[in-house]
């Protein structure tokens, strides 16, 4: 397209035109998307890559997933991209349940967030659940690395039957952010106070003999 407008894209200082440079990049990422699964692009600060995705992916016309490593890139997202859904962890979102309204509890503190049934799983229930419906149903969300790790694994969300943030298209900014990520969530701790000692009641082979 030679306009952003043509792609439904309003750029953040309102001319409709392609920074310079742009077009051509986007036209190089969708030709290698025509027989390459992963795709690399190498672009500076401030050279408008979630311009660049966003036009990748409205022209192919597919859905997305964008990531970002902090919630603050996710805000300042917001601007460029006014039409996506941004998904927060449950830590931004207040609990809802009147059996813990009294204390200052977020969704992380609820029930649900260990897989117990709650009321408020529905498009109009609590902010956390309003938000991952209204993400299940649009085709441009944006989630940070650390809670896209644990919100894309496993098969759903109760929200449908399917995970609704598995795309067809999966955008990593800063992408060498992601195996750190990734390493974290899949990390194993073991904390002191549930640690337990256990002697073993078969005393070990001598090697003597």
């Amino acid at each position: 397209p030679e306009r952003p407008s043509e792609l439904g894209i309003a750029t953040a200082e309102g001319k409709d035109e392609w920074w310079q440079g742009q077009r051509e990049v986007i036209e190089r990422i969708v030709e290698a998307f025509r027989d390459k699964r992963f795709v690399l692009a190498n672009i500076p600060t401030g050279g408008g890559k979630s311009i660049v995705s966003t036009a990748v992916q409205r022209y192919m016309g597919v859905s997305s997933v964008n990531l970002t490593h902090t919630i603050h890139l996710q805000n300042q997202l917001t601007k460029t991209l006014p039409w996506a859904t941004f998904v927060t962890g449950r830590r931004n979102h207040k609990c809802e349940l009147p059996s813990i309204m009294d204390q200052p509890a977020t969704a992380a503190d609820a029930p649900c967030s260990e897989g117990d049934p709650c009321e408020y799983i529905r498009s109009d229930g609590c902010s956390y659940y309003k938000m991952l419906f209204a993400a299940a149903g649009n085709q441009q969300t944006i989630l940070n690395y650390a809670f896209a790790t644990r919100v894309m694994q496993g098969g759903g969300l109760r929200v449908g039957k399917t995970n609704p943030f598995h795309r067809d298209m999966l955008v990593c900014d800063e992408a060498d952010l992601a195996e750190g990520a990734i390493v974290e969530a899949a990390a194993i701790r073991f904390y002191k106070k549930s640690r337990t000692w256990v002697e073993s009641p078969v005393d070990p082979p001598s090697f003597d003999s």
